[in-house]
């Protein structure tokens, strides 16, 4: 039953069960390996959006201090033309927008799936309890 449900907690608990008809002792441990592999995946890829995170504003601070440059360029060299000065600040400022516009959606999926990988980690480590104690009921019963 469990090899046809989707998803990795179902194909890590079918490997324990596979693993506890011959050594039922080593169960936990094949429960914390695979679970562990599997966490680090998620993690791994959650640090993409840790990244994104903490580079989008430096961006947008780069294109800002860039923007002010090409502005002040144009005041140096056009002395009296406001509507040129202006728009370097105006792109300034759109560059910062962005960078933070993406920093902030970043953040809010970076919590989203903080909070889902958390979750997943409880049920691993509820559901391999849960089992753990079944299999060394088992191994009791048969021991007697």
């Amino acid at each position: 039953q469990l090899t046809n449900t989707p998803g990795t907690l179902p194909s890590i608990l079918h490997t324990a069960m596979q693993r506890a008809k011959k050594q039922p002792q080593s169960v936990s441990t094949v429960i914390a390996a695979q679970g562990n592999l599997f966490i680090a995946k998620l993690r791994q890829r959650l640090n993409y959006l840790s990244v994104i995170v903490t580079l989008a504003p430096l961006l947008g601070l780069l294109g800002t201090i860039l923007g002010m440059i090409s502005t002040f360029n144009i005041f140096h060299l056009q002395n009296g033309q406001p509507l040129a000065i202006t728009g370097g600040i105006g792109e300034a400022l759109i560059a910062t927008a962005t960078g933070l516009c993406i920093a902030v959606t970043a953040l809010i999926c970076h919590a989203y799936f903080s909070a889902r990988l958390d979750k997943i980690i409880t049920d691993l480590e509820f559901t391999s309890s849960v089992l753990e104690d079944a299999i060394a009921c088992e191994f009791q019963r048969g021991i007697k």
